[in-house]
């Protein structure tokens, strides 16, 4: 008995001294009046819980909470943080984040690279939670401090579909996604109708080396950076990569099919 009331009491001091208090958020934001607060960063604190005295920062619309011991924000109410559009939530240990979450009406941006994250099924309620979300990130753009969740079956495809409205996802445009997508189909399909000879086939190939052309001279240099942090370039550069495969493979086709038609005649 004696050394579990041991152990009590120290996870009860961890436990206590973890807890934010009106002074320390005063501090910490250089504000007397918590509800004039904007800017809120409280990372690297060693939180365990969340303190309900951050519902009286009325005002904050960025909150910054990465790098604590979180495995939940379920003190947040959403109808006392009606102006919240960034919670930086990385490097955590949080595994079901929707657990006794409130909903965030007002909320942009989510950040939850290095946390713990399962599944992308562990995520299913948190779309009606912040129903206005654009930003999305359970894994930096390069692959890194990515939840398990992010290994998953068609882990993309599924997020999208969970929120539709979303315009980023770990970092990297969703339109860019879709570009390199559609552009991979396109010449597969292009690669499948050439497969019968045609006389057409030397057209074909040529547009086939102007396709080759333009891959070529495709720049993948990184794009201005804004406060989502650098765009990695990974996934567009084996979407190239894997184009210029199929005009490859096309331009072998083509020439067969050039070879037999002249043949023929």
């Amino acid at each position: 008995f004696r050394s579990l009331s041991v152990s009590f009491c120290l996870s009860l001091c961890l436990s206590l001294c973890s807890m934010l208090s009106v002074e320390e958020i005063k501090r910490v934001s250089r504000s007397f009046d918590l509800a004039t607060i904007v800017v809120l960063d409280l990372s690297d604190h060693n939180l365990r819980v969340l303190s309900k005295v951050l519902n009286q920062c009325s005002s904050v619309t960025h909150l910054n909470l990465a790098s604590n011991r979180l495995d939940s924000i379920s003190p947040l109410v959403g109808s006392c943080l009606p102006n919240l559009l960034v919670l930086d939530l990385r490097h955590n240990a949080i595994s079901r984040l929707v657990d006794g979450m409130d909903r965030l009406p007002a909320l942009k941006r989510l950040y939850l690279q290095g946390n713990e994250i399962a599944s992308v099924s562990d995520l299913v309620m948190l779309p009606s939670k912040v129903p206005r979300l654009e930003r999305l990130s359970l894994q930096n753009a390069d692959g890194s401090d990515a939840n398990p969740a992010c290994s998953g079956h068609r882990y993309r495809e599924r997020l999208l579909k969970m929120f539709p409205g979303l315009t980023h996802l770990d970092g990297v445009p969703v339109h860019s996604m879709h570009g390199t997508a559609d552009l991979i189909v396109s010449l597969e399909a292009d690669l499948s109708s050439t497969k019968k000879p045609s006389s057409a086939a030397t057209g074909d190939a040529s547009a086939s080396a102007n396709i080759a052309d333009w891959l070529d001279g495709v720049s993948l240099s990184p794009p201005p950076q804004d406060d989502t942090g650098p765009v990695a370039l990974d996934e567009l550069q084996d979407a190239v990569a894997a184009a210029k495969q199929l005009v490859q493979k096309s331009e072998s086709v083509l020439l067969s099919s050039s070879n037999n038609a002249t043949t023929t005649s």
